[in-house]
């Protein structure tokens, strides 16, 4: 890792402990761009501002550049309070006409956070059966909610609210994975029983539904190695998921944990992560059931926290990575067949996998090799219109990042 990595981990290390960075060295403008524009990519940039602003090395910056850095943390900040209250009002209005729904991921985890609204979130998830859909959607566009979605018996596995003027964006599941997804949609049956078994929270003086805190913590770590298989996952995930970790040691029924992550071949992955935590932000688990069953696997940190720094925190810091993920998915749906992976697959995927961005395909599946072209034509675009973007590299990039899920035992 080079140095402005080691410096923005820094940065979310001090913030976790609610400390100021001991840099005292000066640091060039553009040294402190880099580190600004990393936190942006990995969408924590209040966490890296709140670590370094009483600096005394931030303190030798031009202040017109403090100046810059501090409006730019305070309006992040205040769109994410905003957007949490209108939230919370979104929901208590959602029970009081009969829909319970149960909040995952964003809301929930930022509550763990000594500054909450320092945590940010693009938008917020929310679980509901399938049943309770209609009504659910019903509601939301009566309360001004905009939705590509029209009414019908195709119910799809999640759907995305949008409220411009509140400046709310929400995702509506009623399947936490994609039910067709040949990677990881068997993920789902680990939480087959989640809504039946959900807790309360209080957040900001209003009770919401959530998973128990066994099926949060999986979910955080599925939801995680969902991501690692497409292009990567960022620093935020890895933070939440350590910080539920720590926060609810005790309480975690640890061998009912690891037999989950057996089946899904998420072991390595998740020891990586806890090694990440213990030695880059100084968080250590101490319960005597995690540390035999995590501590004792043989895994390297560095190149998953290598790939998941590069790639930002959905792994869409470029095109080029974003194509490489057809490769390493079809690398999992074969492995999962056990069948021999073939890059013609990653050229000519799946009905399955481009019915979700080529919507006629669900009626129309004959037309399968019109979307084939048109997938191909948009790529020739997108490499045209971006110099960085390279089809060569993309393939190169997914099989780098094949041997990634080798080392972590995610696939043979």
């Amino acid at each position: 890792m080079n140095e402005i990595q080691l410096r923005f981990l820094d940065t979310i290390k001090y913030f976790l402990k609610d400390e100021t960075v001991l840099w005292d060295d000066v640091m060039e403008d553009i040294a402190w761009n880099e580190i600004f524009k990393m936190s942006d990519q990995h969408n924590v940039f209040p966490m890296t501002y709140e670590a370094v602003y009483g600096s005394k090395t931030f303190m030798m910056l031009p202040p017109e550049l403090q100046g810059m850095y501090k409006n730019k943390m305070v309006q992040a900040v205040i769109t994410q309070l905003r957007a949490t209250d209108e939230f919370l009002k979104c929901y208590e209005y959602l029970i009081t006409h009969g829909i319970c729904p149960m909040v995952v991921k964003g809301i929930i985890c930022r509550n763990l956070y000594k500054r909450p609204d320092y945590r940010i979130s693009n938008d917020e998830d929310m679980f509901i059966p399938k049943e309770m859909a209609v009504k659910c959607h019903e509601l939301l566009l009566q309360d001004g909610f905009q939705s590509d979605w029209v009414v019908s018996e195709d119910i799809p596995d999640e759907i995305t609210y949008v409220h411009g003027q509140r400046g709310l964006l929400m995702e509506v599941h009623n399947s936490l994975f994609p039910r067709d997804s040949k990677a990881y949609g068997e993920f789902n049956e680990l939480f087959s029983h989640s809504y039946e078994n959900k807790i309360t929270e209080e957040i900001n003086g209003v009770h919401v539904y959530t998973m128990n805190h066994e099926d949060h913590f999986v979910y955080l770590i599925c939801h995680a190695l969902k991501h690692f298989l497409h292009s990567g996952f960022g620093i935020r995930q890895v933070c939440d998921i350590v910080i539920y970790g720590k926060t609810y040691e005790n309480e975690l029924n640890w061998e009912s944990i690891d037999r989950k992550l057996e089946r899904i071949y998420g072991k390595g992955f998740t020891s990586s992560i806890f090694k990440i935590g213990e030695r880059y932000f100084d968080i250590h688990l101490e319960n005597i059931k995690f540390s035999q069953l995590f501590e004792k696997m043989k895994v390297e940190c560095e190149p998953m926290l290598i790939d998941l720094l590069e790639g930002g925190v959905f792994g869409d810091s470029s095109m080029t990575r974003k194509h490489s993920s057809t490769i390493t998915l079809n690398a999992v749906s074969a492995a999962k067949k056990n069948q021999k992976h073939s890059l013609l697959a990653t050229v000519f995927p799946s009905k399955a996998y481009l019915e979700h961005r080529y919507e006629y395909l669900k009626k129309y599946p004959y037309l399968l090799p019109v979307a084939w072209m048109n997938r191909i034509v948009t790529y020739k675009k997108q490499v045209k219109e971006r110099v960085q973007d390279n089809p060569y590299e993309s393939m190169e990039l997914g099989k780098q990042r094949i041997e990634l899920l080798k080392k972590y035992g995610i696939i043979e």
